[in-house]
């Protein structure tokens, strides 16, 4: 059996008082005043966090951090509307409407310089807007109509992907005015993905046509497979880029509340949401995210949920 030593190549030490938790990450040091050996380790949770304005499924919210970011558009059940709403890390106030009224459109993007592109209601649509946390402008569109897509990115370097109506492989880069053809997608809808550019993109899940567990990087050329979600999900919520990825709730079952984490290697399990739900709107990333609204069986929400992961000192237990 190979020593502490031996793996980390030098010897556990004696502290009088515990580093800081960041600092001890992946250490065992032994605390001469407690008498106890200690270490320090990611504690992952999700919180309650403040409830949105209206019960919203179906909108977007991909555009943002924790304590600024939007949700907008969505099924109200049964209407769509363009309302926006945004959120502060505590709050959610009304922001300013959609020149388009429709659900199921896709957003990337931040509070100040967000995206939002194509949806459906009364009809599928084209339509782009660009938010700049006061008003939307309607700029140019994407060359084809769709719904159920998937996207991620900033303002000036977005990608947009598969989709709706079932069969769509094709994935659009948006560069701040207009939109240029990428690589092919896997044939998908109801998928979810997120990423820092479009050179950094994943997507989890979706409808091939019934749920699918499938995951995929992309470059800014190429999607390549990766290690498959635990469970096969649609609908389901990710926040992050594709080296620290938080994916959550889904279906079917109706409204899971299983998360998962991807590292950039490999999925791990997360806490459980407070919630189940499916289709609602999230942005943030990796261990400071949220979701909004969505559905809980049959009828949107209004409950949202935070994400954050933080380093705690433990005590290890040698009996």
């Amino acid at each position: 059996m190979a020593t502490y030593k031996e793996i980390f190549g030098k010897k556990i030490q004696s502290l009088s008082a515990d580093p800081p938790a960041a600092a001890g990450l992946g250490q065992i040091w032994y605390n001469d005043i407690s008498g106890t050996f200690k270490t320090s380790e990611p504690v992952y949770a999700w919180a309650a966090g403040g409830a949105m304005t209206n019960a919203r499924a179906d909108g977007t919210g991909s555009g943002g951090i924790l304590t600024a970011g939007f949700y907008t558009g969505a099924d109200t059940n049964p209407a769509a509307n363009n309302v926006t709403e945004e959120y502060n890390g505590t709050a959610w106030t009304t922001g300013g409407a959609q020149n388009t009224t429709a659900t199921q459109r896709i957003g990337f993007g931040t509070l100040t310089a967000g995206v939002v592109a194509t949806g459906y209601e009364p009809g599928a649509t084209a339509a782009v807007e660009e938010y700049n946390g006061t008003a939307w402008t309607s700029v140019t569109s994407m060359p084809e109509t769709g719904w159920d897509r998937a996207g991620c990115g900033i303002e000036t370097s977005g990608l947009v992907w598969a989709g709706a109506p079932f069969g769509v492989t094709t994935t659009w880069e948006y560069g701040g005015t207009s939109w240029t053809a990428g690589g092919a997608s896997t044939a998908v809808r109801n998928t979810t993905g997120n990423g820092a550019t479009q050179d950094a993109g994943i997507m989890v899940g979706g409808e091939t046509p019934s749920a699918s567990n499938q995951a995929a990087t992309y470059d800014g050329a190429t999607w390549t497979a990766i290690t498959n979600y635990p469970i096969s999900r649609a609908g389901v919520m990710s926040n992050g880029p594709n080296t620290d990825t938080i994916a959550a709730g889904g279906y079917p079952p109706s409204a899971s509340t299983n998360s998962n984490r991807w590292d950039g290697s490999a999925w791990t399990a997360a806490p459980s949401l407070g919630t189940g739900r499916y289709d609602g709107g999230r942005f943030g990333a990796g261990t400071a995210a949220v979701i909004a609204g969505g559905y809980d069986g049959s009828s949107p929400i209004t409950g949202t949920e935070e994400f954050t992961g933080t380093d705690t000192v433990t005590t290890i237990t040698t009996s």
